[in-house]
């Protein structure tokens, strides 16, 4: 063994094969392994968890139902005191959601966040996150928008017609249209 002169410290004598240093070769084989293998792990990973969030999200805003229409209606209690977190475990393992984090992130980014109430709910599990979110708040309005399509629209009548007011029209003409108010209502004349 030699010195190096620092401190003291013995250095290890160099195998040479001809001029060439092996143990410099070796070292610098393995930095470059492991180097490569660290970036490798690295890729693999952020492609594994970036395709996890993908399908997260995608999901959030698509998620089916657990079954199809009609579906079963299921009797569930909320006990009073529990937060969205919660109300979603109830609802996975009762079957009327597929994931309870899934529900959890989909309440605190809906109309409802912080409405949902205790209490004992007849839901179906043919029915979306939004609509189980919308029956626990006691929102009328999601019902009301798929009614919105049987309701009949009332005619006009010949007495209250109808004049849009187009300003491509010709001059007259919905000026004349509108002259007539009240000529067909009774009590105005």
């Amino acid at each position: 063994m030699m010195r190096d002169g620092k401190a003291g410290r013995m250095k290890r004598p160099a195998r040479e094969f001809g001029k060439l240093n092996i143990w410099g070769i070796l070292g610098t084989f393995l930095d470059t392994f492991v180097k490569v293998a660290v970036i490798a792990l690295v890729v693999m990973y952020t492609i594994r968890f970036a395709g996890e969030a993908y399908d997260f999200g995608y999901r959030l805003f698509s998620e089916e139902p657990p079954a199809k229409e009609p579906g079963i209606d299921i009797e569930v209690t909320i006990p009073l005191g529990s937060d969205s977190r919660q109300i979603g475990k109830i609802l996975e393992q009762r079957g009327l959601i597929k994931d309870a984090n899934l529900f959890f992130v989909q309440e605190l980014i809906s109309d409802y966040r912080g409405k949902l109430s205790a209490g004992t709910y007849t839901l179906n599990n043919s029915w979306t996150a939004d609509q189980i979110m919308a029956a626990m708040a006691g929102d009328e309005t999601e019902e009301a928008e798929e009614d919105a399509e049987t309701v009949p629209v009332p005619a006009v009548t010949q007495e209250e017609e109808f004049v849009p007011n187009d300003p491509m029209a010709e001059d007259g003409a919905a000026g004349d249209a509108g002259s007539d108010e009240g000529a067909g209502d009774p009590d105005t004349q």
